[in-house]
């Protein structure tokens, strides 16, 4: 399920503990398909089997999409990648794919559950999505940038949807999903974003229960506000 390569590597038979320095692994998805780990060390448990992988961790997924932390955790047999919450880490997708739009995220901590394709930020999330300069049919009207700020997300990366919500223990004043675009503010319980191409999606973002909405014209500076259930 999952290849080691190293600079360096060392048996600690006592401890049944490989240490490895200047690491790369493959960990293989259900079809076969590598996600990419590079470090600086490694750890790997030989009788969990699990690989712990710590100092400038880059991951590469197979779509392109990239994530930045210093340390890293690989459980093989529930194909899981865990980053705890002491850890930040940063997300971007691939600038150089066919998308005209681009998606980069901060949290503290990631769990990346390989079977389901699914990812969750559990803390502290920031989400930019930003479009390409190129105008078409499909982006018309859509704004360069969308900010979202959340206690926690959930990206379903088989359906391209990333689900924003706040903790339930917050005050409910406090309890609001942020959104942010350059002449628009709102806020909301929950939000969910589609970031795949906008020719394959007709509302790319969506906020729901307890929505107001701020927007500014350009030209009078004249402020607009709704509110919604």
């Amino acid at each position: 399920q999952w290849r080691l390569v190293a600079n360096k590597a060392n048996m600690f038979n006592s401890l049944r503990v490989v240490h490895a320095q200047k690491i790369r692994a493959l960990l293989f998805n259900p079809t076969g398909e590598p996600t990419v780990v590079t470090g600086r060390e490694a750890k790997y448990f030989v009788d969990e089997r699990d690989l712990e992988v710590f100092g400038d961790v880059v991951t590469q997924f197979p779509d392109g999409f990239s994530t930045k932390s210093e340390y890293l955790r690989y459980q093989p047999g529930p194909r899981i990648i865990q980053i705890p919450e002491t850890y930040a880490v940063h997300g971007e997708s691939d600038e150089d794919g066919d998308s005209d739009q681009t998606l980069d995220f901060d949290s503290m901590g990631m769990h990346y559950h390989m079977n389901a394709n699914e990812v969750l930020l559990p803390r502290n999330v920031k989400a930019n999505m930003r479009q390409g300069s190129k105008k078409t049919d499909s982006n018309v009207g859509v704004e360069d940038e969308t900010e979202i700020r959340s206690d926690k997300c959930i990206m379903d990366r088989n359906a391209h949807i990333a689900h924003f919500t706040m903790y339930p223990e917050r005050p409910v004043d406090k309890r609001f999903v942020r959104i942010t675009q350059p002449e628009l503010f709102a806020k909301s319980r929950k939000a969910d974003l589609h970031y795949g191409d906008f020719k394959d999606v007709v509302n790319y973002l969506t906020a729901t229960e307890d929505v107001l909405m701020e927007e500014v014209d350009p030209e009078t500076e004249e402020l607009r506000y709704s509110t919604g259930g």
